[in-house]
């Protein structure tokens, strides 16, 4: 009998122990520094180009899946001009709710937790980062780029938003992802 209640005991931690693991971390450890200020849906990326010569307007381009479904409704080709440099300013919306809120406030006033990265495939493209955290030293945060393209050709950029409370350093490495869009781009 007593070895029974032992069994039964041991069995019961194990059962406890194992759903315990299984749950979000944020769940079991809400005050955890990398639990403050959980992601936000993100269904809309829009970035918008203009001439860094002569800052007239270049295109607007954007990922849309308003309903958060995974099925975007709108998936831009970033279309740009070969040999030119162009600002290029990003804008992180969600809008599931309505009115549609702006996520990219947030991440502009959390720039020290967020890093966005951009990864090239293919084609030309040069991303130099202008916008910086106010860490010590300071970071990328990827709001604010310029890119610089080069010949005409096609390819991809993979641009994706990590939030990195606590383990920020300038890579994409650490945190989790909010966002994550591949837009095809073609230099012309």
């Amino acid at each position: 009998m007593k070895r029974t209640i032992i069994q039964s005991i041991f069995i019961a931690t194990v059962i406890f122990s194992a759903f315990y693991s299984c749950k979000p971390k944020c769940e079991r450890h809400p005050d955890d520094p990398e639990c403050l200020g959980e992601s936000e849906l993100i269904t809309t990326l829009r970035i918008t180009f203009t001439d860094s010569a002569t800052g007239a307007a270049a295109g607007v381009f954007q990922y849309r899946d308003a309903d958060g479904n995974g099925l975007p409704e709108v998936f831009d080709t970033i279309l740009l001009s070969a040999n030119k440099t162009y600002k290029a300013e990003l804008q992180f919306l969600n809008e599931s709710v309505t009115p549609a809120q702006d996520v990219t406030d947030e991440i502009e006033a959390e720039k020290n937790e967020h890093f966005i990265s951009f990864s090239i495939h293919t084609v030309s493209v040069i991303v130099t980062y202008i916008d910086f955290d106010t860490n010590n030293p300071p970071l990328p945060v990827g709001l604010q780029t310029y890119w610089r393209t080069g010949a005409a050709g096609t390819g991809h950029v993979r641009v994706k938003l990590k939030h990195q409370p606590g383990t920020k350093d300038g890579t994409a490495n650490p945190g989790d992802t909010d966002a994550d869009v591949e837009f095809a781009v073609v230099l012309q």
